[in-house]
């Protein structure tokens, strides 16, 4: 199975640079444009409503609000991807990608060009190797990504795709290596480390270091996968946070069917290091042209005892369905409702020998969520 966040690049243009546009771009910045090269310009433009129904905590009343918001399914994006072949089965390839908010024009970070990744890489059939700012493996974007088919909402519209539900180490790796190898037809296997997730940080024990293991297969009705995280912390008063995730789909005909578990060891949820273990069932099947999305998660915190003597025990669970019609090759229409449920530590209500989460997080774990919107790729 491809998700259309992988496959985005069947969508890009192909251009051959003229020698007045890499002038300009020499003066931006992007020297490595100055020598004409055949380069793929590839992206998506996404932006909705969402209408979001929030219960009342501890007796307040409901909250609902009605507002614009890019980047929903995809995020706004604009890519530049290009390769070179050395002969005898090597080449020599970049990818530099930049988010955006389209609502507003501004960097979705600010003072960083590329900040969903810039690789260098060098291919083989069998294996790419690559460096420089990267997504992480269970990240939904990215080169190297492996949790977008594990889930029938590839990772989009809040906690629809997991937010919040599945965990996420949540951060582009700079100073990264990565490799992929390709042993067999349908088998990857991947691994990446960063060198110092932050570039700041003086001395090497003071930076946060990622590293990851993943492995995918795939054939013509099946795809299973699994990525293994971790996350150095950078202090050695912190331990470790660890992320493992596996998931499997199969192509029923027409009926789709997702299964996904993730659990995670010295995680930060809501404030408070602890471990999880999540679950997911999902389905997707063809309907009047479009596609229908479905799905049923559920977080299952571990109790942590805190200074207070009191537990940290937060346990959520959403179910989603959803629309996708795609009304070109490149435009889509979407539609998304989800329901989200909090207890114990994040129950809308405060509960006696229980630490709550905060009044905004306890919100967000007990609302409804309606969004309605349009994507472009390009």
């Amino acid at each position: 199975m491809l998700s259309l966040r992988s496959g985005m690049k069947m969508h890009s243009s192909h251009f051959r640079i003229p020698a007045v546009t890499a002038a300009v771009l020499l003066a931006s910045g992007i020297s490595g444009a100055a020598s004409a090269a055949n380069v793929e310009l590839y992206g998506s433009i996404d932006n909705g409503l969402r209408v979001t129904a929030a219960r009342g905590i501890d007796g307040a009343s409901s909250q609902t609000t009605v507002g614009m918001e890019s980047g929903q399914w995809f995020p706004n994006l604009i890519g530049l991807k290009g390769s070179e072949s050395l002969g005898n089965g090597y080449s020599v390839a970049f990818s530099l990608e930049n988010r955006f908010n389209n609502d507003s024009g501004t960097f979705l970070e600010e003072g960083r060009l590329f900040d969903n990744q810039a690789l260098l890489m060098v291919n083989t059939e069998k294996w790419t190797v690559a460096a420089g700012r990267m997504e992480g493996l269970s990240s939904t974007m990215g080169e190297f990504d492996l949790m977008c088919p594990m889930e029938p909402f590839e990772g989009g519209w809040a906690e629809a795709g997991g937010g919040n539900v599945f965990a996420n180490i949540g951060l582009s790796a700079n100073n990264a290596v990565a490799a992929r190898v390709r042993p067999i037809a349908g088998l990857t296997v991947t691994g990446a480390y960063s060198l110092g997730v932050e570039t700041e940080k003086p001395g090497f024990s003071a930076k946060r270091h990622y590293a990851a293991i993943g492995s995918s297969y795939q054939n013509d009705r099946l795809w299973a996968g699994f990525t293994y995280e971790v996350l150095t912390k950078g202090d050695a008063a912190s331990k470790n946070d660890h992320v493992f995730k596996a998931g499997v789909n199969y192509d029923f005909g027409p009926v789709r069917a997702f299964i996904a578990y993730s659990y995670t060891k010295n995680h930060t949820w809501w404030g408070v290091n602890s471990d999880s273990n999540s679950y997911m069932l999902g389905f997707t099947a063809p309907a009047a042209g479009g596609l229908i999305r479905t799905s049923v998660q559920y977080f299952d915190g571990k109790s942590v005892k805190l200074a207070d003597g009191t537990d940290f025990n937060a346990d959520r669970t959403v179910a989603s369905i959803g629309y996708t019609y795609p009304v070109s090759k490149r435009t889509t229409l979407w539609g998304v409702y989800s329901y989200s449920h909090g207890s114990k530590s994040l129950n809308r209500n405060s509960k006696s020998g229980y630490t709550m989460a905060s009044t905004e997080e306890r919100a967000e774990a007990n609302r409804s969520l309606v969004s309605l919107g349009v994507t472009h790729f390009f």
